[in-house]
């Protein structure tokens, strides 16, 4: 008997290892697709419990016990509802066909055993019990006792020694369930260690199609283990019909480039860390540039380490990355750097002068009267002007610093390394800036003629670290020192210069606020005619400082020119003196003197000049008759058809016009008799050297003679004695002004003067005569 168990024992073990082989093709076969998988199982649990019933241990006629318990159990467990149910009904429809008085005993026994493996496995499902050995072990044990159980209260087999049948279910069975347990826990790992090899390996297969580098595999050799992403070859430098597999970098790509990304990929392998690299190749007829990253494999492949390398092509951004720092940096017309490059390299340089103790030079170059060439020419013309000013700045200059273009016509140069005595250094500037001022003198080229063209520069010199902003601040003082000099020279930074312009600052802000305050003035200043009699007052402005005192226009109005202040306060002195014109017309002495207000370039060529004429007479119901406006000679040059006909809408509503300064201008002639003037005045200059300079003489008898021939009056400035009143007097001058009548005076002033006047002596004398 004992041998008929173990030959039983022995069937059982062939027979599971029969099953756990079919059930691994079963797993390979149908690929991860469930229910045939189930199907198929079940069948070949069923299969096997029923051949293991074919050569069972019999106890009685119709009683027999095999390891059809322990089959199915296992396949209730490790199967499922499905495959445990399939198996168990193939299973006892077998033993029913056998038939036999344990025929039912058999049926419900595979029936409960197959129960208690769908029990076990939702145990384990929950986590409720492992399927370890142990657990195994006392779930076969289980099984088999409660068969045993059933089996002992069977009639038939009370008389029947159940030694056998106790020592097969106690010894052989839990033994055969167990190996049946663990062979097929193994199976279910290894099935679902492939299944999610499977899934990684698709995923990764997937994610490495569809990045756009190129994933390789090289050893330490720099030999070419595989090509993960096989598409992204384009990456390399070698033709596509030779293939990568088990060559060299040096086999296929320059032999400078392979020793660099040997040593790169060496690098990796030694730090074990992920390094990068930037090179480039030749592709074709062009030049690529790629980004490279490895990181070293964690295993030897053939006995060598490895690394895994992703290379990316990065020429466009590359690409993109250069066209903005060329946008950033540099200027569109002329190639050069521009402002902002030009401080970040002056930052660079002062701070090697302070290692060094080397110093620096910034020279800011503008072109003299540029503005005449744009106007005369155009834009277009000016602009290669520009550029050739460019190429001719770094030819001179390409030796010794760095040329940019700070914008407009101005540029500037950096001059670095030069000796830290300040006067040395201060030498070997100024003759560089001599270079680029004789260089900037040749004439230029547009189209087939020659353009003559020269620049004033400022300089300044550095060493330690100085704000950048400061620095072109001061070489801009410099330069503007320059062209106040002369133009066409260069001028070194005075701190002088930086006094004198902060003290243009706060003068030009005075006259801001005094504008706001209403501190200008407006002073006038009396026209005496032959007979004595006042004929007209020249409106003067003057500003009432607060602290300084009454000042004369040459103290602020330049400052108030550059600030752009000087059309705000010729609107304040003309609406002044529209408002005491329309006074002193019902004033019994002065209701027939006419008030002159000068006139500026400015205001004469605005579109809306004679709409700003005419309101301000009707604002204040001045009379337009004695409204004098004197412009001088230089505000007809820019625009003498404007000016006409601006002048001739006025004179319509009965202003009249003066030419002031006559004779120091440098128009023609030509010009007179186009325009509707009134009167001319003679400059003060021709008056104050009579009566020693006989040609200014010549010159007043020859104005008084052309106004004659014109009909215009003639007032003559700046008569400061007798001697001069009787000379202008004998030439035909009938109207004077200037010191020897009276100085500038408020208007409350000139009403006293016309009340108190008396005719000058000397008139008296000449009108006797």
């Amino acid at each position: 008997m004992r041998i008929a168990m173990i030959l039983n024992f022995i069937q059982s073990v062939v027979l599971i290892l029969l099953l756990c082989g079919l059930q691994l093709v079963n797993v390979r076969y149908w690929h991860g697709r469930s229910l045939p998988a189930q199907i198929t199982s079940g069948f070949l649990f069923g299969i096997t419990a029923i051949v293991n019933m074919m050569g069972p241990l019999v106890l009685a006629p119709g009683f027999f016990i095999d390891a059809r318990l322990a089959i199915l159990s296992m396949a209730a467990l490790f199967g499922g509802p499905l495959v445990g149910m399939l198996a168990a009904g193939l299973a006892i429809a077998y033993r029913l066909g056998i038939g036999g008085g344990g025929a039912y005993f058999g049926a419900a026994s595979m029936l409960f055993a197959v129960v208690f493996g769908l029990g076990y496995r939702h145990a384990s499902t929950r986590g409720w019990i492992r399927k370890g050995i142990p657990q195994l072990t006392g779930f076969s044990f289980l099984v088999h006792a409660c068969a045993l159980l059933l089996l002992v209260r069977i009639p038939e087999l009370r008389e029947t020694p159940l030694d056998l049948a106790i020592i097969t279910m106690a010894i052989t069975m839990p033994a055969t369930t167990l190996m049946l347990g663990l062979l097929l826990e193994d199976l279910q790992r290894r099935s679902s260690v492939q299944h999610e090899l499977a899934q990684s390996e698709a995923r990764m297969h997937a994610i490495t199609r569809a990045i756009p580098d190129l994933l390789l595999v090289l050893d330490e050799d720099g030999r070419y283990l595989e090509i993960v992403s096989p598409n992204q070859q384009r990456h390399l430098l070698y033709d596509e019909a030779v293939r990568l597999q088990g060559k060299r970098m040096h086999d296929v790509l320059p032999a400078l480039k392979a020793d660099r990304l040997l040593a790169f990929v060496r690098e990796a392998i030694a730090t074990n860390e992920p390094q990068e690299i930037e090179y480039t190749l030749k592709i074709g007829a062009e030049h690529r540039t790629f980004e490279g990253r490895a990181q070293a494999l964690d295993l030897d492949l053939d006995g060598k380490r490895a690394v895994v390398m992703v290379t990316r092509d990065i020429s466009a951004r590359k690409a993109a990355e250069a066209e903005i720092q060329q946008l950033a940096f540099f200027d569109a017309l002329t190639d050069l750097p521009n402002r902002r490059r030009l401080l970040d390299r002056l930052q660079h340089v002062q701070a090697h002068c302070a290692k060094t103790g080397k110093s620096g030079a910034l020279l800011c170059i503008d072109l003299d009267d540029f503005r005449n060439i744009n106007d005369l020419y155009g834009n277009p013309h000016g602009d290669q002007i520009l550029q050739q000013v460019a190429r001719r700045l770094e030819e001179l200059m390409w030796e010794y610093g760095m040329v940019a273009r700070l914008g407009g016509d101005e540029f500037a140069v950096l001059l670095e390394g030069l000796p830290a005595a300040q006067d040395e250094a201060a030498e070997q500037a100024a003759q560089a800036g001599q270079r680029l001022l004789d260089g900037l003198r040749e004439p230029y080229r547009l189209g087939d003629s020659l353009q003559s063209c020269t620049g004033s520069i400022g300089i300044i010199l550095f060493g330690a670290a100085e704000p950048e902003q400061d620095l072109l601040h001061k070489a801009d003082l410099a330069l503007s020192a320059a062209k106040e000099s002369g133009k066409n020279g260069l001028h070194f930074f005075d701190p002088a210069i930086q006094d004198e312009v902060s003290a243009r600052l706060r003068l030009e802000n005075e006259i801001r606020l005094g504008l706001q305050n209403g501190e200008f003035i407006v002073y006038y200043q009396p026209q005496i005619d032959a007979q004595g009699n006042l004929r007209g007052a020249e409106a003067l402005v003057r500003w009432q400082h607060p602290q300084r005192g009454l000042l004369a226009p040459g103290f602020f109005l330049p400052a108030a020119e550059r600030a752009g202040l000087l059309q705000q306060m010729d609107r304040q002195v003309f609406d002044t003196a529209c408002r005491q014109l329309a006074h002193w017309a019902s004033h019994p002495q002065l209701n027939r003197m006419s008030v002159s207000v000068n006139i500026s370039a400015v205001q004469l060529h605005q579109a809306d000049f004679v709409q700003q004429i005419l309101d301000g007479l009707a604002r204040h119901d001045a009379p337009a008759s004695m409204l004098m406006l004197e412009l001088t000679e230089s505000l007809l040059v820019g625009d003498l058809a404007k000016a006409r006909s601006h002048m001739k809408e006025i004179k319509q509503h009965g202003v009249r016009f003066a030419l002031d300064d006559f004779g120091t201008g440098y128009s023609s002639l030509s010009y007179l008799p186009q325009l509707p003037l009134d009167e001319l005045k003679i400059d003060q200059s021709f008056v104050r050297s009579l009566p020693a300079d006989n040609g200014n003489l010549a010159i007043i008898h020859a104005i008084t003679a052309l106004a004659a021939s014109f009909g215009f009056e003639v007032v003559a400035e700046g008569v400061e004695t007798e001697a001069q009143l009787a000379i202008l007097a004998g030439c035909g001058c009938l109207r004077y002004q200037g010191y020897l009548f009276a100085k500038p005076m408020s208007a409350e002033a000139l009403e006293q003067f016309a009340a108190d006047r008396q005719p000058h002596p000397l008139l008296s004398q000449l009108i006797l005569q």
